[in-house]
């Protein structure tokens, strides 16, 4: 089996180390300009087109604003997909995930999902009325001196690592209908937000509220809350698993049993459109947007997606 993976920044080494663990027999290669990068990797560098023509399985961790130009060569060649989060931040990708995803293997990773305690606190929250979820680190500034932090390629904390605080409130709640949010960046001084709190509702009656921030003076946390049922410690392992290790896992258990995707594009969808919500919301200071399948509404005003 050739794996191949396309991009990874600063967490390239930590996460194809992960999937290496896991797909022991297989062989990988990087696809990666940079060249510190490439070489956290260990493994034989190729160019993209080898990448496209070899590859039995690809993942991508690109930045999120240039998914679907990367990924759209892999699903003509029906080749399974592992797309980091969030799927992608431009909105016009959106759609085209969704129809490739109709007849193609694609795997969204939103790690927070499969951390410790969440998928028993799903499990356990019927019908639930209110959700807490949050995230709170301190980055060092270093980490925003390339291509993070901004619109052109990832967008800020909440396309970033608040997105899997995003991702668990839809997830639990369903599909959102109403998005507030207000954000700042006044430590970091980027384009984008380091700090985001969220008000969503959801048309199950739900109601969630999500803080993230890259930017805490102190220590970092996480956790979640549905209806009274907690758990905290999101970014730590899972009986001694990370995340990525546990997605990897179900991947490899999906595709030799010729399964789908242990998570869905269809699954993220209503995340993504929160996620577009939020940033119109904060274009015009927290005011509420009404979240169509078609559109966004704030106001009288209609944006199309």
């Amino acid at each position: 089996m050739n794996i191949v993976f396309i991009g990874g920044g600063h967490v390239f080494g930590y996460h194809s180390a992960q999937f290496k663990s896991v797909f022991k027999d297989a062989q990988c290669y990087v696809v990666e300009p940079n060249d510190a990068i490439a070489a956290l990797a260990y493994f034989p560098r190729i160019s993209f087109e080898e990448a496209v023509e070899i590859a039995d399985l690809a993942i991508i961790m690109t930045p999120s604003n240039i998914r679907w130009e990367v990924c759209e060569p892999f699903v003509n060649k029906k080749t399974p997909l592992i797309i980091e989060k969030p799927l992608t931040i431009n909105w016009e990708e959106i759609a085209k995930f969704e129809r490739a995803a109709a007849d193609s293997w694609i795997c969204p990773i939103v790690n927070a999902r499969v951390q410790r305690g969440v998928e028993e606190i799903v499990k356990s929250a019927k019908n639930p009325k209110q959700i807490k979820v949050w995230k709170i680190r301190n980055i060092n500034r270093d980490y925003y001196k390339g291509w993070h932090g901004n619109f052109a390629t990832d967008g800020g904390v909440l396309a970033q690592q608040g997105f899997h605080c995003l991702d668990l409130a839809c997830w639990i709640g369903g599909n959102p209908i109403s998005v507030k949010a207000v954000g700042k960046n006044d430590y970091h001084k980027i384009e984008c937000e380091d700090t985001a709190q969220v008000e969503i509702e959801f048309e199950s009656g739900c109601h969630a509220i999500v803080n993230c921030t890259t930017a805490s003076h102190g220590g970092g946390s996480a956790g979640l809350v549905v209806d009274g049922l907690e758990t905290s410690g999101l970014q730590f392992s899972d009986k001694g698993e990370a995340g990525h290790t546990i997605i990897a896992k179900r991947v490899k258990e999906a595709l030799d049993n010729k399964m789908g995707p242990p998570i869905t594009v269809e699954s993220v969808i209503p995340s993504l459109r929160a996620l577009h919500a939020c940033y119109i919301s904060m274009d015009h200071n927290g005011e509420s947007v009404i979240v169509g399948e078609k559109h966004y509404r704030l106001g009288s005003i209609i944006i199309q997606k």
